[in-house]
């Protein structure tokens, strides 16, 4: 921005001297006005401040030259403008880039541990809510899921102190957070893309936060050891991150925030970069090593099979909003509305668009159905949701309904399979136990139980069954 700042100002300097056509003058208004509406984005990531100074310095040594300017240096000048102009560009998008998890189209955004909370993003204005998400009190663990640039790193850096609300609060334990400086909150965060200080041993990555705290060297060890011993970092403490894995580069970052003994620990994805064997073992042992903490811990996640795992509250998210909260389970199994039950299902939620009639339910090609948990809904337009896991190839039980589609791939991931179905305009997936294989284009009928399904109205509002 400090090149884009000096380019604004060799503008302004011509146009003072009358040496440039009107259609410059306008493009450098364009130019402004979007400066203006990146500013939020730009203030935290390259500094005011010196591109002020870049300005200020450029702008007195242009002011001399002016004056003896031909026509051969206002067409250089040009040329330099145009570049400087494409390398802020640049600028621009490899800063929205980095911020692609943080960045989204203008939504709604809720509070999470406070009232209305808005923001700026990426220079997109978002709208207040009054919805509000309260601090469960006692809570350990909280969990954000969510696809991405659902808004859920977006949250918890405002919830940090990274970025602040254009409005709205933060509350934490009884007090108001909202304007305080980040120095001064007991809290950590860990990001999906690891970040460690190159020039320090794994311990004293590690140790970094309880040194700059004036924590005994004794005690230090002690902590650093244990939290190295659960991320299986004992033996690489005396390594540098450059002689790491990406995996064990994470690890140390996780461990980082985790002996610092925060009130409230952010983390979000933490897991992502990890091998598989490992990712599992953590996913069992985070939520004990949490509960030995007391902290208040946010877990931020793509993945609803990880949220489940993790138990203790999940607030579901879409485009910038909060779709839900309350207890893991509960989430999964009531969603209030569509949009959060496609958030909690992994596979994909399966969907089909109905129509209730006095004959019961239809829908395309002839499609016909009798739904007992629905039997008394007004007539109107519905969607049914009907999870991969609970598609079967047997009919098994009571209240089935059998639906058939064609085979477009097979999916075998050692004791699982993943069949994937079109039938009409609908993609369906059918997650079965044990080796199954079908030929793409084969004819396959499936079988749900109408009590496995879900029922969602013409406003995408979960119809409830009846017991």
């Amino acid at each position: 921005l400090a090149e884009f700042g000096t380019g604004a100002a060799r503008e302004r300097a011509l146009l003072q001297a009358g040496l440039q056509q009107q259609g410059f003058q306008d493009a450098v208004a364009r130019r402004q006005q979007d400066l203006a509406n990146r500013q939020g984005l730009a203030q935290s990531r390259l500094g005011i401040g010196q591109q002020e100074l870049g300005i200020g310095q450029f702008q007195s040594g242009l002011a001399s030259q002016v004056p003896g300017l031909q026509r051969a240096d206002i067409q250089t000048l040009g040329q330099v403008g145009a570049a400087q102009q494409a390398q802020q560009q640049a600028q621009l998008d490899a800063s929205r880039e980095a911020a692609r998890m943080a960045a989204f189209e203008p939504q709604e955004r809720l509070g999470f541990l406070g009232q209305g909370v808005t923001g700026l993003m990426g220079g997109y204005p978002v709208r207040t809510t009054t919805t509000n998400i309260p601090n469960p009190t006692p809570l350990q663990t909280a969990l954000g899921v969510g696809s991405t640039l659902a808004g859920k790193t977006t949250l918890m850096q405002i919830m940090a102190g990274l970025d602040k609300p254009t409005s709205g609060e933060i509350w934490f334990n009884g007090k108001n957070v909202t304007g305080m400086k980040v120095q001064k909150r007991n809290c950590s965060m860990v990001y999906q893309q690891f970040i460690n200080y190159p020039n320090y041993t794994v311990y004293e990555n590690i140790a970094s936060p309880l040194v700059i705290t004036g924590v005994k060297t004794d005690e230090i060890k002690q902590r650093v050891g244990k939290v190295a011993e659960l991320l299986k970092l004992s033996a690489m403490l005396n390594k540098k991150p450059d002689e790491l894995s990406g995996g064990q580069q994470q690890r140390t970052a996780l461990a980082r925030a985790l002996v610092k003994g925060a009130d409230l620990v952010l983390l979000d994805e933490p897991l992502v970069n990890l091998d598989y064997k490992l990712r599992e073992e953590l996913r069992e042992e985070l939520p004990q090593l949490f509960a030995d903490t007391g902290a208040t811990v946010v877990y931020a996640t793509t993945e609803p099979h990880e949220a489940l795992l993790m138990g203790g509250y999940t607030a579901t998210m879409r485009e910038g909003r909060v779709t839900q909260y309350g207890p893991t389970h509960e989430v999964f199994r009531k969603p209030h509305d569509l949009a959060t039950a496609k958030a909690f299902s992994d596979p994909p939620l399966n969907t089909l668009s109905l129509k209730r009639t006095a004959n019961g339910f239809e829908g395309e090609q002839g499609l016909s159905l009798q739904l007992p948990p629905f039997q008394n809904v007004p007539v109107g337009e519905y969607t049914l949701g009907f999870r991969p896991h609970h598609l079967q190839l047997q009919k098994n039980g009571k209240d089935i309904l059998k639906l058939s589609g064609e085979v477009t791939v097979t999916e075998i991931t050692g004791s699982e399979s993943f069949i994937h179905l079109r039938w009409a305009e609908h993609d369906w997936v059918a997650h079965t136990q044990g080796v199954m294989h079908f030929a793409p284009g084969e004819n396959l009928d499936l079988f749900v139980s109408a009590s496995n399904c879900l029922l969602f109205d013409d406003q995408e509002q979960l119809v409830p069954a009846q017991v």
